[in-house]
């Protein structure tokens, strides 16, 4: 079981430089549950969410993205550790000769 519980632009006080009314923001509070009712983790785990279009994006969308990060990240831990992605480099090009002059 899953609950997802909504704190849009929780009372956050800004400053006089930072007025936190021009940035909206979603802070979601997600808990699994087993099929007895106790919690998996020990804390929840929560998520903002910032953009002038968070408040457009539905709880289970901001979940499922989420849940989306592990492929990313893990395509991108391969990558550096199996092909070297973090010490890849274009090639520079000489503008000098582009186009053939």
């Amino acid at each position: 079981m899953l609950t997802l519980a909504p704190y849009a632009s929780a009372g956050v006080r800004g400053g006089k430089k930072l007025p936190m009314r021009q940035h909206p923001f979603t802070l979601v509070k997600i808990q699994l549950y087993n099929q007895i009712g106790n919690a998996l983790f020990q804390k929840p785990l929560w998520l903002i969410v910032m953009g002038d279009r968070c408040m457009a994006l539905s709880l289970l969308d901001i979940y499922q993205v989420y849940l989306q990060r592990y492929a990313l990240e893990h395509f991108f831990r391969f990558g550096k550790q199996k092909f070297l992605l973090d010490k890849f480099q274009t090639q520079t090009m000489n503008t000098k000769n582009v186009g053939g002059g």
